[in-house]
């Protein structure tokens, strides 16, 4: 099973094809993603950029 989020509420995908796909597609997020303390200062220096 897996959880979609959505507006104004989310729904569950129960379906093997469907939780597949949403699998991969965290796995792929999880991949491209910067490690934690990398992210943490990205939106650091976005911040400053667009607020100072």
């Amino acid at each position: 099973m897996a959880h979609v989020d959505g507006f104004p509420r989310g729904f569950v995908l129960s379906e093997p094809d469907d939780v597949l796909q949403a699998q991969d597609a965290y796995d792929l997020l999880v991949a491209k993603a910067a490690p934690p303390d990398e992210t943490a200062e990205l939106i650091n220096s976005i911040v400053k950029d667009c607020y100072s």
